[in-house]
């Protein structure tokens, strides 16, 4: 279908904005308010962009922005500097393996559903990135939005608008970022539900778990390694022996009984 967009005028604004800024142990998010915005009311290739610098180096890392396909059709569009990889659910982990795909690629988000030849009205994707620093890889992920006032009957996009809401990047090197964890103690860093107590933190020969029916401990690197295990048979105290690993940031994953899941993170001198 032919879409109606002859004749209508360019016109392209970043609005002002303020931003929630905050670094938390290691892991700097950052909240817009209001959410990063360019919005056209045509369909020419944009006068501006939404430019993010991930590791605040003075470099842009990642660009949002509106244009039109040769067929008529808009798309928001990014251009990713770092590898990137898009969100599989919301127990993924950033660091995951696979999936990764090349800086300075161009994606498309259409606003038509081509299997259900529906159009849309808004759109959602969260991105997470990668980069390679001396042999070690940086995390960081962005959510963005797009919406679109588009009158079917007469084939016309009124207004077209492309959002970044927020984002986050961590300073650690080979950390394994979560979607959507804004600091340490949220997300990987601190998930205590059924777990009131982990202790000595940090430790230097074993670490002990206080809480509900455990079925099992699971103690995973930095890197999302699988280092040591401990079942535990629905008790409520279970302790884990670390004395053979080297020092560093580890997380714990206490597994309940009932198939519950808690993650604490801990340092082992």
């Amino acid at each position: 279908m032919k879409r109606n967009i002859i004749g209508l005028l360019a016109i392209f604004a970043l609005l002002p904005f303020s931003r929630s800024f905050a670094q938390n142990d290691g892991i700097i998010y950052t909240d817009y308010e209001p959410d990063l915005c360019v919005r056209a009311i045509s369909l020419n290739y944009p006068n501006d962009t939404i430019k993010i610098d991930f590791d605040q180096d003075g470099t842009t890392d990642f660009k949002v922005f509106i244009n039109m396909l040769s067929t008529g059709e808009i798309g928001l569009f990014y251009i990713s500097m770092w590898e990137y990889r898009w969100k599989l659910s919301d127990n993924d982990l950033v660091i995951q393996d696979g999936n990764w795909l090349s800086p300075h690629h161009v994606r498309q988000v259409l606003f038509y559903d081509q299997t259900n030849h529906l159009w849309l009205t808004h759109i959602d994707f969260t991105i997470g990135f990668r980069k390679e620093m001396d042999g070690h890889y940086y995390y960081a992920w962005v959510n963005a939005y797009g919406d679109i006032e588009y009158n079917a009957i007469q084939g016309v996009y009124h207004k077209v608008w492309a959002y970044v809401d927020d984002m986050a990047y961590c300073t650690i090197p080979d950390y394994p970022l979560r979607w959507g964890q804004t600091e340490l103690s949220t997300g990987v860093g601190e998930n205590s539900e059924g777990v009131f107590a982990v202790y000595p933190n940090p430790a230097k020969q074993s670490v002990t778990l206080i809480g509900q029916q455990i079925a099992e401990a699971r103690l995973y690197s930095v890197t999302g390694q699988l280092v040591a295990t401990k079942p535990g048979n629905g008790t409520e105290s279970l302790t884990v022996d670390v004395s053979g690993l080297p020092s560093g940031l580890y997380f714990v994953t206490a597994i309940g009984e009932d198939g519950s899941r808690s993650e604490l993170k801990v340092v082992k001198e």
